[in-house]
């Protein structure tokens, strides 16, 4: 996985969450989570910081809501 170095708030930079275009707003670093905007949704979230990457991922993954179906 390609990992952001020294993630730091620059309003130009567009980074990726999985496939999204994102920027960050904050960093959190004590609990390792960034607040950032969704370029698609126009929302604010806060994510692992581990999960932006530089470019967007292409790797298969599966919704946790889809699991949380699962449990039933």
């Amino acid at each position: 996985m390609n990992k952001v170095d020294n993630l730091q708030y620059v309003d130009e930079l567009i980074y990726f969450y999985v496939n999204q275009p994102i920027r960050i707003m904050k960093i959190y670093e004590q609990v390792h989570m960034a607040k950032v905007f969704c370029l698609e949704t126009k929302k604010n979230v806060i994510i692992d910081i581990g999960a932006i990457t530089k470019e967007p991922s292409r790797e298969m993954s599966i919704s946790i809501r889809w699991l949380e179906g699962m449990r039933k």
